[in-house]
């Protein structure tokens, strides 16, 4: 860290603001920020959001009965999300790379989310209904989205970010 904020003090040295910002021009700089913020962006737009925010009333319309029970599940998501981000930061990440697990975690979580999507678009569930089969698999599957997601885009996009700017003195 000491090198690196070195080599920007060196770098920057007698430029005012900008000359620095005209620095972003430089292929290998703009590349960085660009990857960087098109990974940001897609990790907001993956929707584990709405579903952090609105996951007991989602629960609740795919046929879980009462709202003590969907706040449960909601806890219980909440329990799968920690524990999917802490063991995939610590012992899963170096292991198989960065790349490698933003692919997998993907297209799992899409593969999830087109799941539940599609039983949406049929079952058209409500939280007055009887239970079905297709609602117990979709419950299902938004744990297997959180799972996917906390594996992949939760931790490592943030890593990532703060990673890609790392570059030696021959990068310039």
């Amino acid at each position: 860290m000491r090198a690196q904020l070195e080599h920007e003090a060196k770098w920057a040295h007698g430029s005012n603001f900008f000359t620095q910002f005209k620095e972003l021009r430089l292929k290998g700089i703009r590349n960085r920020l660009a990857i960087g913020m098109c990974m940001m962006m897609c990790q907001n737009l993956t929707g584990i959001n709405a579903i952090n925010y609105y996951s007991p009333i989602i629960f609740k319309s795919l046929g879980v009965a009462s709202t003590s029970t969907s706040l449960f599940a909601t806890g219980v998501y909440g329990i799968v999300k920690m524990c999917t981000t802490i063991i995939a930061l610590v012992w899963i990440l170096d292991r198989f790379g960065r790349r490698k697990l933003l692919i997998i975690g993907g297209t799992g979580a899409a593969l999830a989310m087109f799941y539940i999507g599609g039983f949406v678009a049929v079952a058209h569930p409500s939280g007055d209904t009887q239970q079905t089969a297709g609602g117990y698999v979709a419950i299902v599957m938004i744990y297997i989205f959180v799972i996917f997601y906390c594996a992949s885009w939760n931790g490592i996009v943030w890593i990532y970010c703060s990673e890609v700017f790392k570059f030696s003195s021959e990068s310039y």
